[in-house]
């Protein structure tokens, strides 16, 4: 269990170190991409579209409909 937990902490490290670099979208879709399969998930390709649709929806709600200002990053993605 301790293992679970020190990955989790390290992987959002990790997203909140490429925030800004990358923008939200990217470094969310990183870390839903890596997150399952560190934790055992199986199925790469649920993770693929679990991990597009989480960042890319997130952002949409967040950005476009609560007007919340998000990182955008080097890439504009």
């Amino acid at each position: 269990g301790a293992m679970r937990i020190l990955v989790i902490i390290i992987a959002l490290l990790v997203c909140l170190a490429l925030l800004n670099p990358l923008g939200f979208r990217i470094s969310l879709f990183l870390f839903l991409l890596f997150l399952p399969l560190a934790l055992g998930g199986g199925n790469w390709w649920v993770t693929l579209i679990f991990a597009a649709a989480g960042s890319f929806g997130v952002f949409h709600v967040f950005y476009y409909w609560l007007k919340v200002p998000l990182p955008m990053g080097m890439f504009g993605i």
